[in-house]
């Protein structure tokens, strides 16, 4: 299997540049395209039924910010001839979001970092791991 439709997964707003490298030398090599996905967590909203306009101006917030820092990879992507989309998912457990995203797309490929974290955030990231290596239907490159 050639790895054409590839997508970059960060799971903290902790992002490395050298995730994104190994995802371009991927499309380079096998004339492919890179989605990156940003997947956070989705904060409950203020009153546990519904949302108010406060909970949505701030997700829209926090979308609009981190698809700012992802537009520099979109740059270099137009340098080499690539496509590079940047999409933001924010959901609760973070891990749901991405298996709803690469599932339902034609994926062959999904490259994730694994960041320095902290030891409770160590808990909450090999958790995430564990589920998208249980419901992914296409293979997962982690980077150390």
């Amino acid at each position: 299997m050639i790895p054409k439709n590839i997508v970059i997964v960060f799971v903290t707003e902790n992002i490395k540049k050298k995730t994104f490298d190994y995802g371009l030398d991927f499309a380079k090599k096998f004339d492919g395209k890179i989605t990156i996905l940003q997947s956070l967590y989705r904060k409950p909203p203020k009153f546990a039924f519904f949302e108010t306009k406060g909970d949505e101006k701030r997700r829209e917030q926090q979308k609009k910010s981190c698809l700012k820092s992802l537009e520099d990879f979109v740059k270099m992507g137009k340098k080499f001839d690539i496509s590079v989309n940047a999409k933001v998912i924010l959901s609760d457990p973070i891990s749901k979001g991405i298996i709803s995203y690469v599932n339902s797309k034609d994926i062959d490929l999904v490259i994730l970092d694994s960041p320095k974290l902290k030891s409770f955030e160590e808990v909450f990231f090999g958790n995430v791991i564990s589920e998208l290596h249980k419901n992914l239907k296409c293979p997962i490159l982690l980077l150390n």
